[in-house]
């Protein structure tokens, strides 16, 4: 527990940035999606919208933008599905590929479905969920952990969490690092009161939606979850129906420059310390 405690030191103590210093990191990372978007890429412009304004909400500018490239196509997430909907651009690829990626984009809608994290560390932690509307969960943990996560990432979890809930209200906060085959990926939340679909953790991170149970008993622990969305994506697909976008056959990934991952870091810094 003194891992968990140290870190939620760390996180109550660290000062917001400067007002001056959010609006600087926004607007160049609003420069580059407008870049995007006269590019004629919407979906990147979207992906760094949208840190932006989870960042600063009500930025005018990144409203403004998010309008223009939802007239543009659909390249923005539905906030429902949340995690689940990963952010790809649309490709246009040759009829052979598609035939040739049915297979594979059919295995990987169904290992969708599934994800687990054996883990050790130090903690008593527990949550049993069937969504995260109806759950119950208590305790704190720091842990790593190797397994098959959320965003398709086959890698290591380090992960720092706490909190109460009950239903759908409680207190939580989760930090940590993902690296996997998806990439390296940081996030730093508290939710606090009602849980909802919307809240960054579960556009991000957890699916809102997974049936499934968490359990950290003093080093060891493990995280099973069943992702019904990503069921209903995986008999769609079947039938070559691909609602959450994810389809190797149909989407890429996002064309990011060094320097716009490292505005989004700032970002995602910047949403944690505002908190």
């Amino acid at each position: 527990m003194r891992a968990v405690a140290l870190a939620l030191l760390a996180a109550a103590c660290a000062s917001p940035l400067p007002r001056h210093e959010i609006e600087r990191i926004a607007d160049a990372t609003l420069d580059a999606a407008d870049g995007h978007l006269r590019d004629g890429l919407p979906t990147e412009a979207s992906y760094l919208t949208e840190a932006v304004l989870r960042a600063d909400p009500g930025n005018p500018r990144a409203l403004e933008l998010l309008a223009r490239i939802g007239a543009a196509g659909p390249a923005t997430r539905n906030p429902l599905l949340g995690s689940n909907q990963p952010l790809r651009g649309a490709a246009s690829r040759a009829p052979v590929w598609r035939v040739l990626l049915y297979l594979p984009d059919r295995l990987l809608d169904l290992a969708d479905v599934f994800s687990v994290d054996l883990h050790l560390g130090f903690g008593l932690y527990a949550n049993l969920h069937a969504t995260r509307a109806l759950q119950a969960g208590v305790g704190g943990r720091g842990v790593t952990g190797l397994g098959w996560h959320e965003r398709r990432s086959l890698g290591i979890r380090e992960q720092q969490e706490s909190g109460f809930v009950l239903a759908a209200i409680g207190a939580e906060t989760s930090s940590g690092t993902q690296s996997g085959t998806s990439g390296i990926y940081s996030w730093s939340e508290t939710v606090a009161g009602l849980q909802r679909p919307a809240d960054p953790l579960y556009q991000e991170l957890r699916d809102y939606w997974a049936v499934g149970a968490a359990l950290t008993v003093i080093f060891l622990g493990v995280d099973l979850d069943v992702h019904p969305v990503q069921a209903a994506d995986f008999a769609a697909g079947i039938a070559t129906v691909d609602f959450l976008r994810d389809d190797l056959a149909t989407t890429r990934g996002l064309r990011l420059t060094r320097h716009e991952q490292e505005l989004l870091r700032d970002l995602q810094e910047a949403a944690a310390r505002t908190r």
